[in-house]
């Protein structure tokens, strides 16, 4: 009996060390398993909004939601564009303040946006449009996770408080050979701007004390960036930029630069994207 007691601990034991894993792999907020031996790309939201879109914080709830989910690889960007992001419409009503910006429309125009809100993944087709809805926001996030990343984006700021100046330093490092012309485009985005909100899921709807989250306030390099050679495995360049935030009301240690890598002819399907705070 007790022979037959040592098999069983000794059979349990064996089954026990088959769960050992080998490989360094973590978890995510989603409880899947991701190999940390790997490069994965992250993901673009661009959420096109309004301040008077009444539609508009539902949207901005599944992206706080998705970043809730999966962290840093999802990097959102709010561009408000369009009628309901205009502050001289609803100036009567007390939405005065203009989030909107000369990229923000050229974007927009470019990918026909017609109404808020909606958006784009990685400025990826999904049912057939790069433009969706955002219910479908989370379905397509989850077939770009798994995605591993053909280059790195490194991102060092440096914040001279003396004459509130950046100097931004952007480095593009290919993991993998790249046929197609890349751009590397640079936003600046502010973070927890507190102005009026029209939300249809609040009571009162006019919500005076709203926080607007990563709003595009501008970009670094024009609106599509400036071209990216070489891209074959191996290589690496480095961009650097300045910006002046005298004479805003930008506020540097909200801010931060987001970078991505995208076709140069469709101006679409994003490579990789990077975040990092203007002051640390």
């Amino acid at each position: 009996m007790k022979i037959k007691y040592l098999y069983i601990i000794a059979m349990l034991f064996a089954f026990s060390a088959c769960d050992k894993i080998n490989e360094p792999f973590v978890e995510n907020n989603s409880n899947t398993a991701v190999d940390t031996t790997k490069v994965y790309k992250k993901i673009l939201v661009e959420d096109f909004t309004g301040h008077h879109c009444i539609n508009c914080p539902a949207a901005h709830r599944v992206l706080q939601g998705l970043h809730d989910q999966y962290g840093e690889r999802i990097i959102g960007v709010a561009i408000h564009y369009g009628s309901f992001a205009s502050a001289t419409n609803w100036a009567s009503s007390g939405y005065t303040y203009n989030f909107k910006t000369p990229e923000g429309t050229e974007i927009g125009s470019n990918f026909l946006v017609s109404s808020t809100p909606t958006g784009m993944i990685n400025r990826r087709m999904y049912n057939s449009s790069i433009l969706i809805n955002k219910d479908d926001w989370g379905s397509l996030v989850n077939e770009l996770l798994p995605e591993e990343a053909k280059a790195k984006i490194e991102i060092t700021n440096t914040y001279i408080a003396a004459d509130s100046s950046l100097s931004c330093a952007i480095k593009s490092a290919f993991l993998a050979d790249v046929s197609e012309g890349l751009s590397l485009v640079a936003y600046l985005v502010e973070d927890s701007i507190v102005k009026p909100q029209l939300d249809g899921e609040a009571s009162p709807e006019d919500v005076l004390s709203y926080t607007h989250r990563h709003v595009l306030r501008g970009t670094l390099n024009s609106t599509w960036g400036e071209a990216i050679s070489p891209t074959t495995a191996g290589s690496s360049t480095t961009k650097t930029y300045t910006f002046s935030f005298k004479n805003k009301d930008f506020v540097p240690s909200k801010c931060a630069v987001v970078a991505y890598l995208m076709n140069t002819a469709s101006k679409a399907d994003i490579i990789q994207v990077e975040m990092a705070k203007v002051v640390n």
